[in-house]
């Protein structure tokens, strides 16, 4: 993925389908040298996240279909990072000391 992709907003999936397109790469030929299921590579052009079995899988996916198409799939798979995956929930803060008695008092 270019700079100037993400500049002009060129989506993801934009990016991925005009990339086989321009290569004249049918979806069955990038499954067989991606070992990825068409059914997923059509999720990624599509930016259709919610077929995917889950992030870790979104980004390595994007890193070898970036890569058979000649693309960055490391900046790919940074750029779903920042756009599409939530924060970590922080854990809620727990007391270190619990039941502290005041300094020099005695149970």
């Amino acid at each position: 993925m270019s700079r100037q992709d993400q500049q002009q907003g060129i989506g993801i999936g934009a990016t991925l389908k005009d990339a086989r397109r321009r290569l004249g790469m049918d979806i069955k030929e990038a499954e067989d040298r991606t070992k990825i299921r068409t059914r997923y590579l059509r999720a990624l052009e599509a930016e259709d996240w919610e077929v995917l079995p889950g992030p870790a899988y979104v980004r390595g996916f994007l890193r070898t279909y970036g890569q058979i198409l000649g693309l960055d799939g490391g900046a790919l798979a940074d750029r779903y990072r920042r756009e599409f995956e939530e924060p970590p929930a922080a854990a809620p803060l727990e007391p270190v000391i619990s039941n502290r008695r005041p300094h020099g008092s005695r149970p």
